[in-house]
């Protein structure tokens, strides 16, 4: 009997693959930036800078941030666009889609608003709405990767869906040892050492989770088709 076929979700998942490579760039390229600045006296030394006498470290800099933002857009309308079609065939990548053009305002929002009313808008209140900008983008995670590991399981793709999984299992993972670590670094009588090493480990696996997604995508690609 023949697999049922799913080429929305596998070239929408391709797209998402193509744009997770596109913002790993956009991180290097952002990261090249402030490595950079850093080097030649930090963000002081850089706004300093007369813009008649633009030194070559500096021009780098902005060049590098630059690339950095516009590879982040592309990504992102690629991220759009593959969460789109994939929502042909499964309902989860729709809503992923939905609630990742609302992060989009969401991010502009706060941006505009904390530069607009620093009164009202304090470093409090963006730490919270970032906390929950985050939450958010923890439900786009679950609803893209089981949207993937649901046609994979009608496709009979198991391993691909299991992978698929602990991908999601690894993300849980980091979020609840993170949170472990921030209620450490603030009660008393424990060493501070305690939170940033389970701090780190959260970092870690965060990191490595994002390298299973990677995989996960690049394998539900070809699985899907």
């Amino acid at each position: 009997m023949a697999k049922t076929s799913y080429k929305n979700a596998a070239k929408g998942v391709g797209r998402l693959f193509g744009a997770q490579i596109m913002m790993l760039l956009s991180t290097i390229a952002i990261g090249v930036a402030g490595i950079i600045m850093q080097l030649n006296g930090g963000a002081e030394a850089f706004t300093a800078i007369s813009v008649d006498n633009i030194p070559a470290w500096a021009g780098a800099t902005m060049a590098c941030g630059l690339a950095g933002l516009i590879i982040m857009l592309i990504a992102l309308c690629v991220e759009l666009s593959g969460l789109y079609r994939a929502g042909k065939d499964n309902g989860k990548f729709k809503t992923a889609f939905a609630l990742t053009i609302f992060v989009f305002i969401a991010q502009i929002a706060l941006s505009v608003l904390t530069n607009t009313w620093p009164d009202v808008f304090t470093e409090r209140v963006k730490e919270i709405a970032d906390a929950g900008i985050s939450g958010v983008m923890l439900v786009i995670a679950y609803y893209t990767i089981m949207g993937g590991v649901e046609l994979l399981e009608k496709r009979s793709e198991k391993k691909t869906a299991m992978l698929g999984r602990r991908v999601w299992a690894i993300y849980i993972v980091a979020i609840l040892v993170m949170l472990a670590a921030c209620l450490l670094l603030v009660v008393p009588n424990i060493p501070a050492e305690i939170g940033c090493a389970l701090a780190v480990i959260a970092a870690l696996a965060e990191v490595f989770g994002g390298i299973c997604y990677l995989v996960f995508l690049g394998k539900a690609k070809n699985r899907l088709a």
